[in-house]
C-alpha cells in the first residue's frame, strides 16, 4: 500500500467511527435520530403525554 491510499482509508475509518459514536449516543438519550419531522409521531419522544396515556 502506498502512504496516500493508507491516509484515505484512515480518514474513512475514522469518520465512520465518530458517525457511529454520535448515533449511539442519541440512541442512549433517548432521541430516534431520525428528525421528528419526518418520523410521523411514531417514536416514543414525538408522542404526546396523552397519547401515551392511551397506549397504556
Amino acid at each position: 500500500m502506498n502512504g496516500p491510499t493508507l491516509i484515505a482509508g484512515l480518514v474513512v475509518v475514522i469518520m465512520l467511527g465518530l458517525l457511529i459514536r454520535s448515533v449511539l449516543k442519541e440512541k442512549q438519550s433517548g432521541k430516534c435520530g431520525c428528525g421528528c419531522s419526518g418520523c410521523g409521531g411514531s417514536c416514543p419522544h414525538c408522542i404526546t403525554p396523552k397519547v401515551k396515556e392511551r397506549r397504556g
